[in-house]
């Protein structure tokens, strides 16, 4: 009796161990429009001091705290294109209908003056704007080692408003934001 106690307190606590978050971002987006039409979202994640000090020691090969040309492109194939498997973490539905993501352009980063790194990339759509267009951006990491900040921030549109604007949990660590936009009057 004594062993099965100590198998099932171990199994308890060793899960424990393993249910937080290995890593943080601040995450922000940007609706890309053009003509009437959503033409993609611009996604920008700050990541934690721990990943930015891996990203950094791995590709900054020339210790300048920049990256140049050669260097994202390492990031990207090193430390981003991977996620590309969990959906680069990242559910989009509009009107309702939940958007396929075919991929990412326009890959970017960045090392701030704190040493932090800055993921910018952008997530192809083609959405009409008719009177208001019904958004909910979901970040989560369905391996459950990424945590995203609760304060996303959308960046304001020209011409364009966010309206009932209301952000919640998602999934284990992850975050929903449920939005409309529309054109100003």
């Amino acid at each position: 009796m004594k062993y099965i106690l100590f198998i099932t307190a171990f199994i308890f606590f060793n899960s424990l161990a393993y249910s937080h978050p290995h890593l943080f971002i601040k995450s922000s987006s940007d609706f890309l429009i053009k003509d009437n039409f959503i033409k993609g979202i611009k996604i920008s994640w700050t990541w934690d001091k721990w990943w930015s000090e891996d990203v950094i020691n791995e590709c900054d090969k020339n210790n300048d705290n920049l990256f140049d040309e050669k260097e994202t492109q390492l990031i990207y194939e090193d430390f981003f294109i991977g996620i590309e498997d969990f959906n680069y973490f990242t559910e989009i539905t509009i009107n309702n209908k939940k958007i396929k993501i075919a991929g990412v352009k326009d890959f970017k980063a960045f090392i701030n003056s704190d040493k932090i790194v800055t993921y910018i990339f952008v997530i192809p759509i083609e959405v009409k704007i008719e009177d208001e267009v019904k958004i909910s951006l979901a970040f989560n990491d369905e391996t459950i080692y990424t945590a995203f900040d609760k304060n996303v921030v959308l960046k304001n549109i020209t011409g364009y408003a966010y309206k009932n604007l209301k952000i919640t949990n998602y999934s284990y660590y992850g975050v929903k934001i449920d939005f409309t936009i529309a054109k100003n009057k």
